[in-house]
């Protein structure tokens, strides 16, 4: 099978015959002025020296602070993306790169995926070329993917009400402490007894980056927290634990799971930890707490990250449309 038959094989997944009758007919004439010759396909051995460029750079990553979770991202990536383009890595093109990109879409993968290939490759071939193993960076001219805006809504006051109607003691405080210290579910189940000053309403949160801040507890939040330490038995030191016996720490996918069952059972879509903390930077938002306040609330490095919020809150525009015009 020569070239064309391969291109029209595959033009005719994604279009009609006659509109890849055109186009190999263009094609076809564009050729004229083209050798086109099949590319070898003999299966290429990772060296050593390879593995070693592999290596190094998670060397890097690990001193670097980067999180466990960041960092089996990556190996994922690397292990699938770098020998599936049957090349050493110093040999991968820009087009090389390009072409694994047309091929995740083709597969139907997201812009969002496509983006997080992009950017751990950007990465990876970054710091080789910052170490003098290569001498340009085959990632660098690709431009980051357009990814479709989806509108990702915070929980109404309605819904939230409902929710801590029907959870459980322990749910309620930990509905409540997401909800008003903004916290990412990794920082609230990180956190010791010893990390919260009830008597203040506050705690002290690791957060990303491996930074600490204060959060600030709501006084209900302040009642719900002491209500569930009521009714506690244990000694354990985790501000929120399992159930059971032994009465270990709860982990975020423990949260996740608890948080959905709730949701089901109001038969409210999407509850998960994140949305709480989208609710309470769009609450405070438009109850008119500054921007770059809410930003330090919510432990970002970049107010543009804090933006996105910002422009959840576009009804709040609305309503001042209605009002003032």
């Amino acid at each position: 099978m020569d070239f064309i038959d391969d291109f029209k094989a595959i033009l005719l997944e994604h279009y009609k015959p006659a509109e890849v009758g055109t186009i190999t007919d263009l094609v076809t004439v564009v050729l004229q002025h083209y050798d086109v010759q099949p590319k070898q396909t003999g299966l290429v051995v990772y060296e050593q020296s390879d593995v070693e460029l592999v290596q190094k750079f998670f060397v890097a990553k690990v001193t670097q602070g980067l999180a466990e979770r960041t960092l089996a991202r990556y190996r994922e990536c690397l292990k699938t993306v770098l020998p599936s383009m049957n090349k050493h890595i110093k040999d991968i093109t820009t087009n090389d790169i390009r072409a694994h990109l047309v091929k995740m879409k083709l597969r139907g993968c997201s812009e969002r995926t496509m983006n997080n290939d992009r950017l751990v490759l950007s990465s990876f071939f970054g710091f080789l070329l910052k170490e003098g193993e290569i001498t340009t960076n085959p990632v660098a001219r690709i431009a980051k993917i357009k990814e479709p805006k989806k509108l990702k809504k915070p929980l109404t006051e309605l819904q939230l009400e409902t929710l801590k109607l029907n959870a459980g003691i322990r749910e309620k405080a930990i509905i409540e402490f997401l909800y008003s210290t903004g916290c990412r579910v990794a920082e609230m189940v990180g956190l010791d007894l010893s990390d919260v000053d009830l008597e203040k309403g506050e705690a002290v949160v690791f957060g990303k980056g491996k930074k600490y801040r204060t959060v600030f507890l709501t006084p209900k939040c302040v009642l719900y927290i002491k209500n569930y330490l009521s009714t506690r038995t244990d000694k354990e030191p985790p501000l929120f634990v399992g159930q059971l016996k032994p009465h270990g720490r709860l982990n975020i996918s423990s949260v996740g799971a608890l948080l959905r069952d709730l949701g089901r059972k109001c038969g409210i879509e999407k509850v998960h930890p994140h949305r709480f903390r989208r609710t309470c930077a769009t609450m405070a938002l438009h109850r008119g707490m500054p921007i770059d306040q809410v930003r330090l609330m919510l432990g970002h490095e970049s107010i543009e990250t804090t933006t996105i919020y910002a422009e959840e809150s576009m009804d709040v525009v609305k309503q001042s449309h209605a009002k003032y015009m």
